[in-house]
């Protein structure tokens, strides 16, 4: 199974999707998000890509277009993977979010690498527009 999760990125760090997305990936690494080899470890996933099983989603969500068969094409995900938070997007990511009854995908959350939290999607505000949220497949 492969969970969506998304991370928050300030635009003054990332000039353009490419960058947005390698933070992303850098920080999410770097900050344990995965399952490591020790005895007692953390993690929220054995392994995650930048979109992964879900890259498309920001297109899908926005203008109707079914990109669930894309895949991406590397593990940092394609373009439409990374996107300047709108309030239009964050209307969008929310209702789609309230609507999803798929349980084992619950809660979907947020992590805002700038202030190293973590947050349910829900809980995103109009404070965070204009940063670059990033789309990621992590798998369970």
């Amino acid at each position: 199974m492969q969970k969506i999760y998304f991370v928050l990125i300030d635009k003054e760090n990332a000039e353009s999707s490419e960058k947005a997305r390698k933070i992303a990936y850098h920080e999410l690494v770097d900050n344990g998000f995965v399952y490591t080899d020790a005895f007692f470890t953390g993690g929220r996933c054995d392994r995650f890509n930048i979109g992964g099983g879900w890259s498309g989603f920001f297109t899908t969500i926005m203008t109707g277009k079914d990109m669930s068969k894309r895949k991406a094409k590397s593990f940092l995900g394609c373009d439409d993977d990374a996107q300047i938070l709108t309030k239009s997007l964050l209307r969008k990511l929310k209702a789609w979010d309230k609507n999803n009854d798929i349980q084992w995908m619950k809660p979907v959350c947020y992590f805002d690498s700038d202030n190293y939290l973590e947050r349910e999607l829900s809980e995103m505000t109009e404070e965070h527009l204009g940063r670059w949220i990033v789309l990621v497949g992590c798998h369970l």
